[in-house]
């Protein structure tokens, strides 16, 4: 996990980097624990992110 950032209405967006299947295997996990407690609202992989996007992002 590389971090996370809060983006408003109580929605966290966290931002992960690895093996592709390491990651989705992360983000299950993460939804799977997060719905015990709320709602979860949507979960993205991105397999291969533009090498620009990591300069829109704050972490």
């Amino acid at each position: 996990m590389l971090g996370w950032t809060k983006i408003g209405a109580g929605l966290v967006t966290g931002f992960y980097a690895g093996d592709v299947a390491a990651v989705k295997a992360a983000v299950d996990a993460g939804a799977e624990a997060a719905s015990q407690v709320g709602e979860v609202a949507s979960t993205q992989v991105i397999p291969r992110p533009h090498e620009d996007l990591s300069k829109l992002v704050e972490m």
